[in-house]
């Protein structure tokens, strides 16, 4: 089993459930907060609007997280990009510039705000900026 080749060479796992519980449907929900939990910013890169993704994109909204999403319109399913950016729950990046500009802005963000004492409010920093 995965978990166990992880934890017996030094890794670390992170996990709500126990090494032995086999992943089922209904674990992923959980799972994908807590990959948003543990992110300073989501980038969504191509995403159907029922993909897994949109439980990872939820709970970091619910978390204060900005979120961003790549958007075009050569091929591939960005319907649940579209959706994002529509409802206004992400911003729209279309070029590899803004990609590079957000995580910039990520690292910057938490390099001051831990430098200061500060915690963290990357949402509101980042979220004016890239509009």
């Amino acid at each position: 089993m995965l978990a166990n080749v992880i934890s017996d060479g030094n890794g670390c796992l992170i996990s709500e459930y126990g090494l032995n519980e086999d992943a089922a449907q209904y674990t992923y929900i959980r799972r994908d907060a807590l990959v948003a939990a543990l992110s300073d910013g989501i980038l969504v890169i191509e995403c159907g609007a029922k993909s897994g993704t949109m439980h990872t994109v939820e709970a970091a909204l619910n978390m204060k997280k900005p979120v961003v999403c790549y958007y075009t319109d050569r091929g591939g399913d960005y319907s649940g990009n579209k959706k994002l950016i529509d409802e206004g729950k992400a911003n729209a990046l279309s070029s590899p510039e803004d990609i590079l500009k957000f995580t910039d802005q990520i690292r910057q963000s938490k390099y001051n705000a831990l430098s200061h004492g500060k915690q963290l409010d990357l949402y509101a920093e980042i979220g004016s900026e890239l509009q």
